[in-house]
């Protein structure tokens, strides 16, 4: 495997881009970060698309540098609507908005600026990409920031309010922050904790979100990322640490295969009926060495 697959595993499907509000004067900038948002995330879902393409070729993958600044000029416009019209965003429910638009934009800066480890590179040089990455500023923002929303959405007196995708966003966050953990991981004990962690919090994300919702097939693509993810450090960290191919591919069946037909169930007649979402799960399970039909078989 080559080092392209990395960069895939850091741009999960952003499929989910945000819904742009309308109406008073107080929203605009957080219009303006909206717009931002989404066309960072249209970036990644194109430059995912490539990233495919090149791993199947040997080939690597483009840079996320411009994708990168369009998310982080959506959090200086996030940041600048709250602490202005904080008050004004709040009695337009719109507060509720703002929070998860930084706090999605967060994520997204957080994981693009993490370069996961050379599979050469030594334990303690890997130990301290991971230390950089998890010290950053954007990293500390975000970990108030998810109790801060959780906390204002529970308030009896004046809760913000979260439309459903935001709401499930909310729970899934702290899974997509650990998928991050798992691919800057040193070692492969780390990684499978980490991993595990990720896939768990998705699915419960998963199962608080309407069946028919946009948000669970997003979900279910952001774990079958995890999952991609898992079995490349397996193959990396597990090359590092002396495993024999034989042990590694055991561990991928063992870890990763049950784990794919879990997350497809639930979608399978969904994605049936729509050839553009089987092409894309299709697309994700060439990385994880099961075909559909094997994933799918022991669904119901």
């Amino acid at each position: 495997m080559n080092r392209s697959i990395s960069k895939i595993s850091a741009a999960l499907l952003l499929t989910l881009v945000f819904v742009l509000i309308s109406g008073c004067e107080s929203a605009r900038y957080i219009r303006n970060a909206q717009n931002h948002f989404n066309q960072a995330a249209k970036q990644e879902n194109q430059l995912l698309a490539k990233s495919l393409a090149a791993y199947q070729a040997g080939a690597d993958a483009s840079s996320t540098s411009s994708a990168l600044a369009d998310y982080k000029m959506a959090l200086s416009l996030v940041d600048q609507a709250i602490g202005e019209n904080r008050a004004r965003l709040r009695q337009e429910r719109l507060l509720g908005t703002a929070y998860m638009t930084k706090a999605m934009s967060l994520w997204r800066i957080s994981d693009l600026n993490g370069t996961p480890p050379d599979p050469l590179e030594s334990p303690s040089a890997a130990s301290a990409i991971e230390n950089s990455v998890m010290s950053s500023a954007e990293r500390k923002e975000l970990m108030v920031l998810i109790p801060t929303i959780k906390r204002e959405l529970a308030d009896s007196q004046q809760p913000i309010t979260l439309g459903t995708r935001d709401r499930v966003m909310l729970i899934a966050l702290p899974g997509l922050l650990d998928h991050d953990r798992g691919r800057l991981a040193p070692s492969l004990n780390r990684a499978d904790a980490f991993f595990a962690s990720a896939y768990k919090v998705l699915g419960e994300a998963a199962v608080a979100a309407p069946a028919d919702h946009p948000v669970t097939l997003y979900l279910v693509m952001a774990q079958l990322q995890t999952l991609n993810a898992w079995a490349y450090a397996i193959d990396r960290l597990g090359t590092r640490e002396g495993l024999p191919p034989g042990e590694r591919r055991k561990l991928v069946k063992n870890k990763i295969h049950a784990r794919v037909t879990e997350s497809l169930c639930p979608i399978k007649n969904w994605a049936e009926n729509s050839r553009e979402i089987q092409n894309q799960i299709t697309q994700f399970l060439y990385l994880t060495g099961i075909g559909w039909n094997d994933a799918v078989s022991p669904c119901n």
